[in-house]
């Protein structure tokens, strides 16, 4: 089970032009198949959000049932901060 306190890509697919997701971020094909699961790439990041936004949405996703190490979530909430935090 994993900790939802941990936050900070075998099959993944890259996402498809029109994501508004960078294809050049190293992290992509880890968001692409931890969060594309459940989500459409483009829903996930139409907003910007804050660091504690983003650490609650994933937190949420976590006790949902979102499958990943400790190490993979940390990873996507840094993808996520560092792509669609609010500046």
């Amino acid at each position: 089970m994993l900790s939802v306190n941990r936050l900070s890509g075998q099959d993944a697919q890259p996402p498809s032009a029109g994501t508004g997701v960078p294809a050049d971020d190293p992290d992509v094909p880890l968001f692409t198949q931890t969060c594309g699961r459940c989500h459409d790439a483009a829903r996930i990041v139409a907003t910007r959000r804050t660091k504690a936004e983003w650490q609650d949405i994933v937190t949420k996703m976590i006790e949902k049932g979102a499958e990943g190490s400790g190490a993979d979530f940390e990873t996507v909430f840094g993808f996520l901060l560092r792509n669609y935090g609010e500046v």
